[in-house]
């Protein structure tokens, strides 16, 4: 029985937002069963409804079409303290960046004496007109000038 297999007080049922029912369990095995198996550390496993988790994640899918109006891409490569997290960085550009950074990818990373060297690919666009170079030198010195405050080098 499941109540049987189960750590009593070390379980969980894995829930989708909305949902009443259980995709699945997660939590320690019972320690009796354990010693059955002459297995005497913790283990701890987890279970998953594999038909209904993809057919709820089937159904979370997006269409975007393809914008008519070419991208321009541009490269930014930096050198920041090991505490600097990517997310952060990410976070910065898409802020700075606003509704003109179409894409940003992390295409390049070295460790160097306590520091990280990022390059990043940023994307530029719009669905709605062709950008004009200015528009996206401007972008990228507003996102340079943001990224700076996290006491970064931009390598150029």
């Amino acid at each position: 029985s499941f109540n049987v297999l189960w750590h009593e007080n070390r379980r969980a049922g894995i829930k989708i937002e909305g949902r009443e029912s259980e995709i699945g369990y997660l939590g320690e095995i019972n320690p009796l069963i354990l010693a059955d198996f002459d297995i005497h550390k913790r283990v701890a496993v987890f279970e998953f409804d594999l038909k209904e988790l993809r057919r709820v994640s089937e159904i979370e899918k997006v269409y975007v079409p393809i914008s008519k109006y070419p991208t321009v891409a541009r490269d930014i490569s930096m050198l920041v303290d090991k505490s600097v997290k990517v997310r952060n960085i990410l976070d910065i550009i898409h802020k700075a960046g606003g509704k003109l950074v179409v894409d940003v990818e992390l295409f390049d990373i070295f460790h160097k004496e306590g520091q990280n060297s990022f390059a990043f690919r940023i994307v530029f666009g719009s669905s709605e007109r062709t950008l004009e170079s200015k528009e996206v030198e401007e972008t990228i010195e507003r996102i340079v000038s943001e990224l700076e405050k996290l006491n970064l080098t931009i390598r150029k």
